[in-house]
């Protein structure tokens, strides 16, 4: 009898000391672990996945599983001032991820760029402190098909969002500057202006002894807006003169008639 209880009592206290070793957690590793931890019971692609910096963000598609184009993650990120977004865009390519990308909580963002080709890319939100969208910032995301500008967003560069997949956008009233090229995708047939003094910027190449005429926009969308203010806008590819397409020679975008 004496026997089963000693017994007892041994496996009681081997039970409490496992107990305690399991729930004794190190609290001073970068955050990393706790993150990857949380995140591989929140890795969801039609939720809205809230992270707050890069640690968080490599954590959690590191606990994904790979997604496809049509079934993209949904992160809303909180980034700090200072954050280098050029490293947001390489984690998403390292881990070859679709992405839905909200900042709108990133307040203490100014600008934004570093998504050049970034094929992983579906869809962004851009927040309203953000002054400038930088030169080329999404040009050639293949894959970007919904973009965001708050208002609040002040300048758009030159071919900001060239060759990209949108078909519609909306510029914000506090926009006042759009570059040259910002918007240069056939994609692109429905534009929303909520403010009648944004200035639309162009640029001219010559080629072959012809001055050609580039706009922030394809095809009659830039004429449209100078000519109507606030609206909704959309583009057609004639001209009066026929339907046009482009094509590239000696790196110069040209304009020809079929």
């Amino acid at each position: 009898m004496k026997k089963s209880l000693i017994g007892v009592l041994i496996l009681l206290l081997l039970f409490t000391m496992m107990s305690c070793k399991g729930n004794n957690k190190n609290t001073n590793n970068d955050g990393l672990e706790a993150s990857l931890a949380a995140s591989e019971q929140n890795t969801s692609r039609g939720s809205n996945n809230r992270i707050d910096n890069i640690d968080g963000l490599k954590a959690f598609l590191a606990a994904s599983e790979q997604n496809t184009l049509n079934n993209p993650f949904n992160i809303s990120m909180k980034l700090g001032y200072g954050t280098d977004l050029s490293e947001v865009r390489q984690i998403i390519d390292d881990f070859r991820r679709y992405v839905n990308l909200d900042f709108s909580e990133s307040l203490e963002l100014t600008s934004i760029d570093s998504f050049q080709e970034c094929e992983y890319l579906v869809g962004i939100v851009i927040p309203r402190n953000v002054a400038t969208i930088g030169r080329r910032s999404f040009s050639y995301c293949s894959n970007l098909t919904s973009v965001i500008i708050e208002n609040g967003v002040k300048e758009i560069s030159s071919s900001a969002f060239a060759s990209t997949k949108f078909t519609r956008i909306t510029i914000p009233e506090s926009v006042t500057y759009i570059g040259a090229r910002a918007f240069e995708s056939f994609e692109l047939t429905s534009i929303t202006f909520q403010g009648a003094n944004t200035e639309l910027g162009y640029d001219e190449d010559t080629y072959q002894g012809t001055v050609y005429r580039y706009n922030a926009f394809l095809g009659d969308l830039a004429e449209k807006y100078k000519a109507g203010g606030i609206g909704t806008y959309t583009m057609t590819m004639t001209d009066g003169v026929g339907t046009f397409t482009m094509g590239m020679t000696d790196d110069i975008f040209i304009w020809t008639k079929q």
